[in-house]
C-alpha cells in the first residue's frame, strides 16, 4: 500500500492507468495481485490475519488501493505518505492485527520502490 502510494508521486502516468483500470486485476495470477495473495495466505496460515476468505481480503486491499489512488489523483496536494500509512494501519487492523502492531508495521521504513 505504502509503496504503491509512493509510485503515485514518482510515476503518475502509470498510476493513472491503474486507477482507470478499476477492479479488473483483483484476482490476477501475476504481478502485485499474486504477491498480495501470497502475503494474505501467509498471514492467515500464521494465524496473524483473522480473515476467512483470501479473495475477499484481496478485494478489500485492491479497492482500498484504488480509492487511495483516486484521492491522490483528485487531490494532488494530499500527503500520500501519510494517507498510505493511515490506510495501511486500517487495512492491517481489518485483517486482524492489533492496533499497536498495525501502527508499528505501518511506520517501518520502506525499501526503495523499483
Amino acid at each position: 500500500m505504502r509503496l504503491s502510494a509512493r509510485m503515485a508521486e514518482s510515476h503518475p502516468e502509470i498510476m493513472q492507468i491503474l486507477w482507470h483500470s478499476r477492479l479488473g486485476r483483483t484476482c490476477a495470477g501475476d504481478g502485485l495481485a499474486a504477491r498480495a495473495k501470497c502475503d494474505v495466505e501467509e498471514g492467515m496460515a500464521a494465524c496473524r490475519f483473522t480473515v476467512v476468505d483470501p479473495a475477499i481480503a484481496l478485494t478489500v486491499l485492491n479497492g482500498s488501493l484504488l480509492a487511495l489512488l483516486e484521492l491522490w489523483c483528485n487531490q494532488s496536494d494530499a500527503d500520500s505518505d501519510q494517507a498510505a500509512g493511515a490506510m495501511a494501519e486500517m487495512i492491517l487492523h481489518a485483517l486482524g492485527l492489533s492496533p499497536d502492531e498495525t501502527r508499528d508495521l505501518a511506520r517501518q521504513p520502506l525499501h526503495a520502490a523499483a
